[in-house]
């Protein structure tokens, strides 16, 4: 859960994109959505987001999404 919220935490990911080269971590992301999300169809759809969540692009882009980067703690 805690390597998850290294990856989701928008502070720390994109103060250190580095982060998602982290096995440990990633693992750790994989691990969370298999165990919170049972079915496959939407693990898969959460893992196609995640190149969106990666670049900051749609709604992670957004201005009103950037300036909460650094505020919000997940």
């Amino acid at each position: 859960m805690h390597a998850n919220s290294h990856f989701r935490n928008l502070e720390f990911y994109y103060s250190k994109p580095e982060i998602e080269y982290d096995l440990e971590i990633t693992n750790g992301l994989y691990s969370c959505i298999k165990r919170l999300v049972p079915s496959k169809d939407v693990q898969q759809k959460n893992l196609t987001k995640l190149p969106l969540h990666k670049s900051g692009s749609g709604l992670f882009g957004d201005d009103f999404a950037k300036e909460f980067r650094n505020c919000v703690k997940i």
